[in-house]
C-alpha cells in the first residue's frame, strides 16, 4: 500500500513561536523560515532569496510578513515560484497599522495592490482579517501609549489601552459589507497557483468586478 504523504507547507516569518500554525491548519508537514537565528528556524531565510526548489511547497504562509521586506517584487516572485501548480498561498497584511516592527516595515499594500503582486495566482479570498474599528482601537492606543517617555507609565498607559479600547473589534463583525474592506485594519488573500500569469487587464477587470458597489 502506497504511504500517505502530508502536503508539504512554508511558513515565512515563523517568528519566536512558529509551532503557533500547526494549531491553526492540521495535517501539513511544516518547514517553518525566518531571518532571527535566536527562534531556531527550520530554514534561515529572507522571502526574497528562499532556499527552496521550484514547485516544492503545496501551502506558503506568510502573514505580517511581506511589509518588513526591502524587495517586494523579488519576494513575491519567489513566493509564487516555491509553490507547486495548484498550490495555496495564504498572504496577512497589516493594512492599517502603525509601526510594525520598527525600524524595519516597508511597505502597506491595499488590496488591489495585494490581488495585483500575486499575478500568477487565481483569486481564491481576498478581504479584511480585521476591520474599521480594529484600526481606530490602534490609532487610540499608539496616541495614549506615545503621550508617555518614562517605560512604567507606558506600560500603564498599554493596560489602561486594552481595557479602553479591545472591545472596539466586536463592532467589526457588523459590518461586513466589501464597501468597508478600505478601512480594514488587515487583509487576507488566498491565492491557488496558476499554470499562467494573469495580464493587468484581467487583473483589472477582476478587481472591478469583486468591488462593484
Amino acid at each position: 500500500m502506497k504511504q500517505k504523504t502530508h502536503p508539504i507547507g512554508l511558513q515565512l516569518g515563523a517568528g519566536e513561536i512558529p509551532t503557533s500554525i500547526t494549531n491553526k491548519i492540521h495535517g501539513v508537514e511544516w518547514i517553518h523560515s525566518d531571518v532571527d537565528l535566536e527562534f531556531q528556524p527550520d530554514v534561515i531565510a529572507n522571502a526574497a532569496g528562499i532556499p527552496l526548489p521550484d514547485e516544492s511547497v503545496d501551502i506558503v504562509f506568510a502573514d505580517n510578513v511581506l511589509e518588513h521586506v526591502f524587495d517586494l517584487a523579488k519576494s513575491v516572485a519567489e513566493i509564487q515560484r516555491v509553490l507547486k501548480p495548484r498550490g495555496l498561498a495564504a498572504i496577512g497584511i497589516p493594512f492599517l497599522y502603525p509601526f510594525h516592527g520598527i525600524p524595519y516595515d516597508f511597505t502597506r499594500l491595499t488590496p488591489c495592490g495585494l490581488r495585483a503582486n500575486f499575478n500568477q495566482t487565481e483569486n481564491l479570498f481576498l478581504s479584511r482579517d480585521s476591520g474599521a474599528f480594529v484600526a481606530l482601537a490602534l490609532q487610540l492606543d499608539a496616541r495614549l501609549v506615545n503621550a508617555f517617555q518614562k517605560k512604567s507609565l507606558r506600560g500603564m498607559a498599554t493596560v489602561a489601552s486594552r481595557l479602553l479600547f479591545s472591545n472596539l473589534k466586536h463592532l467589526d463583525r457588523i459590518y461586513t459589507s466589501k464597501r468597508h474592506i478600505s478601512t480594514a485594519a488587515a487583509l487576507l488573500y488566498i491565492g491557488r497557483r496558476s499554470e499562467r500569469v494573469f495580464s493587468p487587464q484581467e487583473i483589472m477587470q477582476e478587481l472591478h468586478q469583486l468591488y462593484q458597489v
